[in-house]
């Protein structure tokens, strides 16, 4: 199977401390990611270190810890627009 580049999928880690003070302690669902911008979170990785594969809509970011997103590149420029991240 061959992608396109810009149906390419990718695979993005993203800092919850990188990201603007006002998304700390917000839930996955609150966040509503998806349907804003096409990405999936598809991992949790806490402060410690452990992932968390699919984590539940109601998982809260926390400081020192990263979202596992995947979604094509228009989906992760989406992302990082929402979160200030370009």
């Amino acid at each position: 199977m061959s992608w396109l580049e810009e149906d390419s999928p990718n695979l993005e880690e993203i800092a919850i401390d990188a990201l603007p003070k006002k998304y700390l302690d917000q839930s996955l669902s609150d966040l509503d990611i998806r349907r804003k911008t096409n990405c999936n979170v598809i991992g949790f990785r806490s402060a410690k270190g452990q992932l968390m594969i699919n984590p539940h809509a109601e998982m809260k970011l926390e400081s020192h810890c990263k979202l596992i997103v995947l979604g094509n590149s228009a989906a992760i420029a989406k992302l990082n627009t929402m979160f200030n991240l370009d």
